[in-house]
């Protein structure tokens, strides 16, 4: 994958939900990093290939990939980001029971590569609580940091209907909220 690592924002999850909102930060910014456990998959997103639908979406993904504006990671030790939006939600099982491992798996190695600084938010569908107290003792555990003090964790509700997310991200005013007030703050900005 790309070796360069110059953009600031990381997008985990290269789903439904975080190409989207990728692709919309990327438009605007100077670039993205994106991180998917799923090697093939992002093989054929940099090759312009998705397997669902959104409008637009793949008009702007080859003009970004054109553009070089999306860097790719399979591996957490190789994404220099200071800002990483996790978009991976829980999962419902086959006994019909809400799992987060695919989640917890991931916030157990983002915290390894955190800083001191570094903001974090969960976007996805979760149960309440979970990022106050699920993952901020995941966070502050593996990162040795504390949250609220020198990392900031928040949560950001999906509310998009999949199909337009692209038009609905430029429209819809963005729901956030902090584990601590210095959260929000830092998430604001």
């Amino acid at each position: 994958m790309t070796s360069k690592n110059k953009k600031n924002v990381c997008i985990v999850g290269c789903g439904h939900i975080g190409l989207p909102l990728a692709l919309h930060i990327s438009l605007k910014s100077s670039g993205v990093n994106i991180f998917d456990k799923d090697k093939k998959k992002l093989k054929n997103i940099q090759n312009n290939k998705i397997n669902f639908f959104e409008k637009d979406l793949l008009d702007f993904l080859e003009l970004e990939n054109k553009r070089k504006k999306l860097n790719y990671f399979f591996d957490y030790k190789d994404i220099k980001s200071n800002f990483y939006i996790i978009c991976i939600g829980s999962m419902l099982e086959k006994t019909k029971k809400v799992s987060n491992k695919v989640l917890l798996h991931s916030l157990k190695n983002i915290s390894k590569i955190l800083k001191s600084g570094d903001l974090l938010i969960i976007r996805g569908t979760v149960q309440v609580g979970f990022t106050s107290n699920l993952a901020k003792k995941i966070i502050e555990k593996n990162s040795k940091l504390k949250v609220g003090s020198n990392i900031f964790l928040g949560f950001m509700p999906e509310r998009l209907i999949e199909g337009d997310s692209l038009n609905e991200l430029n429209k819809l005013p963005q729901i956030i909220s902090g584990v601590t007030n210095n959260c929000v703050s830092q998430i604001k900005k």
